[in-house]
């Protein structure tokens, strides 16, 4: 028999858990989301506060889950189970019948049966990020820092060295022998994107086919490793990657700009959660405000838009002053200081 409390030992020790903005409730919990976003370590932080609890991840070649379900049984009926995590969650596994549960998987599709609450985990907004700074740095210094590492969790504690080596694995591992359709993505960033044209580029160079290229698309999307944001005036829609700084480690000419509205975009998305955003006129347009993320404006592009959206708020990563637009530095903005 396993000893669920070892497991849940090796599990967290050496393991960085990070509190997030949001927690988890008690009861039944369905988390997903893409790959090293922070589900895993979430729902241990939550899992501090009880007695007994225990991990399993069903991706564990050690794990057999028919003998699992009747491990489960007996320490559910020795009284040593208050909560269950469930790391790389299948349907063909039993739930015991207890309040609380965790159960993680990479995309919302996943069939999961009961009145599970069902919340998505992206990485870290800048508040976040910025939250678990014990030296004191300076917010500008971190802000560089955000900006070409990301927004990673476990890239917080992890020497500098060893940050673009992580974020090359990490493709690897959710990419493997597609990893070339990662790379033509990335030139997509922030710009408009459609499956079609990608397809096209990429037979040019590669054996694909176009049902298994529109499925991964899909894929990526459903679990929020990239999101297509609409244009209702153009017909068309714009890329973002649920990591900005990806082209730093992937790519060999990261364009500046696509990384800093893929960020802008990620801060809207994190502190409206519930509300659509669009996009139109190369702007964020969220309930009745238009955003323009624009990290270094130009005088020009900035009386274009006095002139045409005079109420848009411009973000830029220094604060600019400009007749009566209203410009936030892109600290002020991701911490809501105006």
């Amino acid at each position: 028999m396993q000893d669920f409390k070892s497991i849940f030992i090796q599990k967290t020790q050496g393991f960085s858990i990070f509190p997030r903005r949001f927690g988890i409730k008690e009861g039944k919990t369905h988390l997903y989301g893409p790959p090293k976003s922070g589900k895993t370590s979430l729902a241990l932080h939550f899992a501090k506060d009880f007695k007994y609890p225990i991990y399993i991840d069903c991706q564990d070649p050690r794990n057999n889950l028919e003998s699992l379900t009747q491990e489960l049984l007996k320490v559910f009926l020795e009284k040593k189970l208050d909560l269950l995590i469930i790391d790389n969650y299948t349907p063909g596994f039993n739930l015991p019948n207890i309040k609380n549960i965790i159960l993680i998987t990479p995309s919302k599709t996943t069939l999961i049966k009961g009145d599970f609450y069902t919340k998505q985990i992206l990485p870290l907004s800048f508040e976040e990020y910025i939250s678990v700074n014990k030296e004191q740095i300076p917010l500008n210094q971190l802000l560089n820092t955000f900006i070409k590492t990301g927004n990673l969790p476990e890239l917080i504690t992890m020497p500098e060295y060893q940050k673009i080596s992580r974020i090359q694995e990490i493709a690897k591992l959710i990419f493997k022998d597609d990893l070339p359709i990662l790379y033509a993505l990335l030139s997509y960033q922030s710009h408009t994107f459609s499956t079609n044209q990608l397809y096209l580029q990429l037979k040019k160079h590669i054996k694909i086919s176009k049902d298994k290229l529109y499925a991964l698309i899909s894929d990526l999307e459903l679990q929020g490793f990239l999101t297509l944001i609409n244009d209702p005036k153009q017909s068309s829609k714009s890329l973002y990657f649920y990591n900005f700084a990806l082209p730093y480690a992937l790519s060999p000419s990261p364009n500046f700009q696509a990384i800093f509205e893929n960020m802008v975009f990620l801060e809207l998305k994190s502190q409206n959660p519930n509300e659509t955003i669009l996009k139109e006129n190369n702007s964020f347009i969220l309930k009745e405000s238009r955003f323009y993320a624009l990290a270094f404006p130009s005088p020009n592009l900035l009386e274009k838009i006095a002139t045409t959206f005079p109420n848009a708020i411009i973000i830029a990563i220094n604060q600019i002053e400009y007749k009566n637009l209203k410009i936030l530095d892109f600290i002020s903005f991701a911490l809501r200081e105006f």
